[in-house]
């Protein structure tokens, strides 16, 4: 079985007959999104670990 390309080079990849604006700021901002999925938390979880380390250490100095 060989495969055969939808393009003969990268300029007609990226044209797309005139829809290469739409599909690639399509795939552009569907990226940006997941990734802001995935990073967000991982950000808000180290966040708030080091809130709580330093009200940890405050209060365990407060304690002595």
């Amino acid at each position: 079985m060989s495969m055969t390309f939808q393009f003969d080079n990268f300029a007609q990849l990226i044209f797309m007959d005139g829809h290469g604006v739409f599909v690639w700021s399509s795939v552009l901002l569907t990226s940006f999104l997941l990734l802001s999925l995935v990073l967000n938390p991982i950000l808000k979880r180290r966040k708030l670990l080091k809130k709580l380390k330093i009200e940890l250490m405050g209060s365990d100095n407060a304690s002595y």
